[in-house]
């Protein structure tokens, strides 16, 4: 099952299985994307139109979980119900600087916070303390390895549990993890958003949603010399030097290939907007 969004003339692919798989798990927010692709096999208007499937309205009213899953309060036996049973898990990978964090913004801009949650997982690489600072910057942070898999799995289980997480902070130019953490809080959306979100296969397992945002190599290697530099304390020969020895090498062996298991791709080589804006509205915006 594929969605393919492609700038501001964007194309639309879809199977109905699809559609009947979102409408089986409640997504009644989900569906109502598919409203304007009848001929792909659209089965019914979500929440925001005009139509919807008596059950999943049925099954709404019996468990209000915009209520449920307030993120001002504790974990309660409802909301770990709510959460199971509502919760829209998705992933969105694609290539470094490819613009997932864009295209993670705009959703929570659009949808509010007090409904998104959202695990980063730049912030969830091995913490290198141990090693000097010299064998800090040349560790390969671009392979699945390097990521702290087993920490990542356990905070999307207990968020969709219901329950907040204390998410860990990295710091880029020290390469370690800092003694700062965040807490996430469940909420209706849950967004995992990383380079590397559709090469493992334990997270994947996890989402309802898949997404890859794809962009041409070099818009993405202008745009990673640009933050690395000026966000990340590297300089031009050591972000050069990396790209060419990591980035690019695990690009194409892991992330790249992991394209093929998206459920949407967003072709972010013009401008994304319109396929962001489709994007938000399927999950409710």
């Amino acid at each position: 099952m594929r969605v393919e969004v492609i700038g501001k003339g964007y194309e639309v692919v879809a199977q109905r299985a699809f559609a009947d798989e979102a409408r089986r798990l409640g997504w009644f927010a989900l569906i109502g994307v598919f409203a304007p692709f009848a001929p792909f096999g659209a089965v019914g208007l979500g929440r925001h139109g005009e139509e919807a499937d008596q059950t999943t309205k049925d099954h709404a009213d019996h468990h209000d979980c915009s209520l449920a899953l307030d993120p001002s309060t504790g974990a309660s036996d409802s909301q770990r119900r709510c959460s199971e049973a509502f919760m829209l898990v998705v992933g969105i990978a694609g290539g470094t600087a490819s613009g997932k964090t864009t295209v993670v913004d705009q959703i929570v801009e659009a949808l509010g916070q007090e409904r998104v949650a959202v695990l980063a997982l730049d912030h969830y690489y091995r913490d290198l303390t141990a090693l000097p600072l010299g064998a800090r910057k040349t560790y390969n942070f671009d392979h699945p390895d390097a990521m702290d898999q087993e920490l990542i799995l356990n905070h999307l289980q207990a968020l969709k549990r219901g329950e907040a997480v204390e998410r860990p902070s990295y710091s880029f130019a020290l390469s370690v993890r800092t003694e700062k953490t965040v807490v996430v809080h469940p909420a209706p959306v849950l967004i995992v958003e990383g380079i590397l979100g559709l090469a493992i296969d334990d997270f994947r397992s996890e989402y309802d949603l898949s997404i890859y945002v794809d962009s041409a190599d070099d818009l993405r290697l202008i745009r990673r010399i640009e933050r690395d530099v000026n966000q990340r304390g590297r300089t031009l020969d050591e972000t050069l030097e990396r790209y060419v020895r990591w980035v690019r090498p695990m690009h194409e062996a892991f992330v790249w290939p992991s394209m093929r298991k998206a459920d949407l791709i967003i072709r972010n080589h013009r401008d994304p907007s319109a396929a962001i804006r489709l994007l938000i509205k399927a999950l409710g915006g």
